[in-house]
C-alpha cells in the first residue's frame, strides 16, 4: 500500500520543475548523496521488496574529531571535506548499494546481498584506507579518520532495529 503523504506523480496545476524540485528534495546539497529521509525511505522500501531471508549489511561510517577541521582550517575545509567523503564513498561501494548522508559528519552505506563478515571487513579497511591516504594529503594540519560501525542482517530484522545495531557497533569502535 502506497503512503498518500509520498506521490510519484504530480497533481494537476503544478509547475514542470516538479519533479526537479522532488529530486532536489531527497539528495543532500553539500554531499550529493541521498539525504537521510530519502535514504531511509529507499532502504525501507529495497529490504521490504527483498523480503526477511535476504542478506545485507549497513555501515555507519563517522568521521573522527571533524570538529578539528572547521576549528582549525575553516568551514569551507569541512565543507570539502565531507565532498571528499562522499566521493569516497561512492568510489568503494556499487551503484545499486545506497548511500546518504546522516547530517553533520555521518554517512550510511546500504549493501544489499552482502553475506560474508571478511567482505564488509574488507571495505571497512578500504574506506578507513583511502580516508587517510586522501583526505591526509588535503588537510595536512588536522589527521581525518574514520570509524566505522557494520551489522549484518540476520533474520528477520527491520531498518530501525538494523540501524540501532550498526549505530552501537560504531560507538563500541569510538570507545
Amino acid at each position: 500500500m502506497e503512503d498518500p503523504a509520498v506521490t510519484t506523480v504530480p497533481p494537476e496545476g503544478l509547475p514542470p520543475q516538479y519533479e526537479e524540485l522532488l529530486l532536489r528534495a531527497s539528495y543532500d546539497a553539500l554531499s550529493g548523496l541521498l539525504n537521510r529521509g530519502a535514504m531511509e525511505q529507499t532502504i525501507h522500501q529495497r529490504l521490504e521488496e527483498l523480503g526477511p531471508g535476504h542478506p545485507c549489511a549497513l555501515f555507519i561510517v563517522d568521521l573522527d574529531d571533524f570538529k578539528k577541521v572547521n576549528d582549525t582550517l575553516g568551514h569551507r575545509a569541512g565543507d570539502e571535506a565531507i565532498r571528499q567523503s562522499a566521493a569516497i564513498l561512492a568510489s568503494i561501494f556499487r551503484v545499486h548499494d545506497i548511500i546518504g548522508r546522516l547530517g553533520g559528519d555521518e554517512f550510511l552505506v546500504y549493501f544489499p546481498g552482502l553475506k560474508k563478515k571478511e567482505t564488509a571487513v574488507e571495505r571497512a579497511e578500504m574506506i578507513a584506507r583511502q580516508f587517510l591516504e586522501k583526505n591526509g594529503k588535503n588537510y595536512e594540519d588536522v589527521e581525518i579518520s574514520v570509524s566505522i560501525g557494520i551489522v549484518m542482517r540476520s533474520g528477520e530484522r527491520e531498518f530501525g532495529s538494523l540501524y540501532e545495531a550498526a549505530d552501537r557497533a560504531l560507538y563500541q569502535v569510538k570507545n
